[in-house]
């Protein structure tokens, strides 16, 4: 397991990872497309969905060009949902690689990823003010955290990206990002 920290904050798990997760293909319906019923959950794979055919004992599997699913905590393939919480501490709703924002720009564990094993990873922003959080579900934006800088958290199927957006030619020519670890051997 590796966790990677670079100058844009990308913080992952086993290498650096796009920046948006792979969608599946439309289940059918489509010209060129062959009509699909229900999924068939149990021949879930990373990459792939199963469902049943039109035809009886007919089956269409649909491949992705990355993962759709994770192992979840009892070990079945569950969907990658990226999407954020809108209250409290905004939680990753369902990934390999659990993500958590803070609401206020000033909190030293501002984004933490729990990287599995009882490894995480958390970092905040030295001398960020007041800055919270709106309510949008793809990434949590902390409008303001430094004067003239937005900070921009998107969590990945695979750990989060941060990126600090300089509103103006004043904005901070350095920045300090505390990283703080906890279960690593």
């Amino acid at each position: 397991m590796a966790v990677l920290l670079a100058v844009t904050m990308v913080v992952t798990m086993g290498g650096v990872q796009p920046a948006a997760a792979a969608t599946p293909a439309p289940v059918g319906g489509l010209i060129g497309q062959p009509m699909v019923g229900e999924e068939v959950v149990d021949l879930r794979a990373e990459d792939s969905k199963t469902f049943v055919g039109h035809v009886p004992g007919q089956f269409v599997t649909k491949v992705a060009a990355g993962p759709l699913h994770f192992k979840d905590r009892v070990g079945k393939w569950a969907d990658i949902d990226t999407d954020l919480g809108v209250q409290g501490r905004r939680k990753t709703k369902a990934t390999a690689v659990p993500v958590e924002v803070a609401t206020d720009a000033t909190d030293p564990s501002l984004v933490r990823v729990e990287a599995g094993d009882g490894v995480e990873v958390a970092f905040g922003l030295a001398g960020a003010g007041k800055g919270t959080a709106g309510a949008d579900r793809k990434q949590a934006v902390l409008e303001a955290a430094l004067p003239g800088v937005d900070l921009r958290v998107r969590p990945l199927r695979n750990g989060a990206a941060t990126d600090l957006v300089l509103g103006t030619a004043a904005a901070p020519a350095e920045y300090v990002f505390p990283i703080a670890t906890g279960g690593m051997k």
